[in-house]
């Protein structure tokens, strides 16, 4: 493809995704480690065509100089890099990926968030160089950008993330290499289905909570399920226990026990099995999770425990997911 037919090729694109790759809605909150919002001159379409026409100028000064102006221009330019990547020339899509690769590392938040959308999409490019190049640059820039902007907008949208905590790390102190835990998602979520993308960007998360009467469709969980198959996706009810369990001898075996939690206020410890809860018998944790679900905050229910050989009636007030 010639230069000035690519011109072309690039203005049709233009016109036909002016509102496409850039918007990134929900509307993605700052990122989080910018240091200001850039104000960018708003390039034409046919600079935008021109430019891009330019990396494919047979003058290398030339197509330098149309990487570096493009670099700059701001979310504007991202359609046309997308369809750029398209183009017969590696040289033009390798640029248009590098080029994509800058905005995305810049301090434009709205260019970012085009750049992280159309990188995104190029990781399913037919073409292998591309989808290699624009997953390894979200890959490379997952603890920098693309975890604390999925996390911000997780909190923006009413979901909360729950860190590992350890003897020096709090939820409060965590920082970039601090583990995600979990995260949880109930009725207060304003991020609708299309906020479960920014989920999908956190590639390390080990647990997905979605509390009874978040808006949610099955259909958008099992979407989830497929695409993050990483991840265990538990519906919980409303009340809390503040546990971690697995299958014990006996019963649940308490493998954690929530600081603060209703579990800890009640007496029970690590290391306990619970083989009754509510007067129903508990032979693993699934069924727990499934008789928690049958209780709201603020009820109380006597549960019994195996400790040391022995066993223990203690009665727990369940508390509410936060």
């Amino acid at each position: 493809m010639r230069t000035s037919h690519l011109a072309v090729f690039i203005l049709a694109a233009l016109a036909l995704q002016n509102a496409g790759i850039a918007a990134d809605t929900p509307d993605a909150p700052p990122l989080p480690t910018a240091k200001s919002k850039k104000t960018v001159a708003r390039l034409s379409k046919e600079a935008i065509a021109k430019l891009v026409s330019d990396l494919d100028s047979s003058d290398y000064k030339v197509r330098q100089q149309a990487t570096r102006k493009l670099s700059k221009a701001g979310a504007s330019v991202v359609p046309a890099l997308v369809e750029a990547t398209k183009h017969d020339s590696l040289e033009v899509s390798v640029r248009a990926v590098q080029i994509l690769t800058n905005l995305y590392s810049s301090d434009d938040d709205d260019a970012v968030s085009g750049a992280e959308t159309a990188l995104e999409q190029l990781r399913l490019s037919k073409s292998h160089s591309v989808a290699s190049r624009a997953n390894d640059v979200l890959r490379r820039h997952y603890l920098t950008v693309r975890r604390p902007r999925a996390v911000a907008a997780i909190k923006k949208f009413g979901g909360k993330v729950h860190y590992r905590a350890s003897a020096t790390t709090t939820t409060e102190t965590a920082d970039l290499n601090t583990p995600i835990q979990y995260i949880l998602l109930g009725k207060d979520w304003k991020g609708g289905e299309d906020g479960l993308k920014y989920v999908k960007r956190l590639e390390a998360l080990p647990q997905l909570y979605l509390i009874r009467g978040v808006p949610i469709s099955e259909k958008a969980v099992a979407e989830l399920e497929r695409e993050l198959p990483q991840v265990t996706i538990q519906y919980r009810g409303k009340a809390y226990l503040g546990i971690q369990g697995q299958a014990g001898r006996f019963g649940c075996l308490i493998s954690r026990v929530v600081d603060g939690g209703a579990a800890q206020k009640a007496g029970i410890f690590p290391g306990d099995e619970i083989v009754v809860f509510g007067k129903k018998p508990v032979p693993e944790f699934e069924t727990l999770i499934e008789l928690i679900k049958k209780h709201g905050p603020g009820d109380k229910v006597e549960v019994v425990v195996r400790r040391g050989g022995g066993r223990m009636t203690l009665v727990v007030e369940l508390s509410a997911w936060k």
